[in-house]
């Protein structure tokens, strides 16, 4: 069924012969409507009475279709959600991004200067719905238009490659990479697999999230560490608690033998600048 790409409220002689200099209205398109199907011997009459030899080669329905028009008309507003998208997502791969308004675009649409977009990250998740775009039209009054989305994207995260214990370290012996589709990936995915530990116990097969697991501290709060202490040219070097878990460059209190407390920062496992 052959399809017209209309750009406005009428078809036109225009829309099938481009050279026409009379561009008569052949049809006023209702304006609530995006797609219009119209009886193929409307056209073919026209051109006939005027001369033309026509061949109705339609099975007698032409479709006239406002959006496939219109979608160059918001290549931008795809960029700007595809940017959304990877501001939300580390290291998303976006497949394709297709938009349409909800109702026909306004005239002098292609005047309208884009100032923002909003939309729920639970419908980003969800990879399709609707959201709200804010212009200022070619007279500089606000207007706000409705499109929805559809999104095919994916994201690299991480799969118990076993049973995962409580307490384990994730390693590539425990999980492996792999790719999931936005929609059935974890409300908080994990997509940096470094110096994790396990919170509680996790199946094999199970898309890991940032939830089911704790950073592994390097200075675990109680353990004993080595600590220097600088009092003018003199370096000494004690025995102190750690009072918090830290990690190299952390800086944490510790207490020493004699119940004194400082801050250090941790420069190596087992090894602190008292400051």
């Amino acid at each position: 069924m052959p399809k017209y790409c209309i750009d406005n409220s009428s078809l036109k002689v225009s829309n099938f012969y481009k050279d026409t200099l009379n561009d008569e209205i052949l049809l006023n398109i209702p304006q609530n409507s995006s797609s219009f199907k119209i009886p193929s011997i409307k056209i073919i009459d026209y051109f006939q009475n005027k001369g033309f030899e026509a061949a109705d080669l339609t099975q007698g329905i032409i479709t006239l279709d406002r959006s496939c028009s219109q979608k160059n008309k918001f290549t931008f507003l795809t960029e700007h959600l595809k940017k959304i998208y990877k501001q939300t997502y580390e290291n998303i791969t976006i497949d394709s991004i297709n938009i349409s308004p909800q109702k026909p675009l306004p005239q002098h649409f292609d005047q309208f200067t884009f100032k923002k977009a909003i939309i729920s990250k639970s419908k980003l998740k969800k990879g399709e719905g609707t959201f709200i775009v804010y212009y200022n039209d070619e007279k500089n009054i606000q207007k706000i238009l409705y499109f929805t989305f559809q999104t095919q994207a994916f994201l690299p995260l991480f799969q118990a490659s076993q049973d995962i214990s409580n307490g384990s370290i994730l390693n590539s012996s425990n999980a492996k990479p792999t790719l999931v589709q936005i929609q059935n990936a974890p409300t908080k995915p994990l997509q940096n697999p470094n110096n994790l530990i396990a919170k509680f116990n996790i199946k094999k097969g199970t898309i890991l999230s940032t939830r089911q697991f704790k950073k592994n501290t390097l200075i675990k709060k109680g353990s004993f560490i080595k600590a220097i202490l600088k009092e003018g040219k003199l370096v000494i070097g004690i025995d102190v608690k750690a009072l918090q878990n830290a990690n190299i460059g952390d800086t944490i209190k510790v207490k020493t033998s004699k119940n004194k407390i400082f801050n250090a920062i941790i420069k190596e496992k087992n090894l602190a600048i008292i400051r």
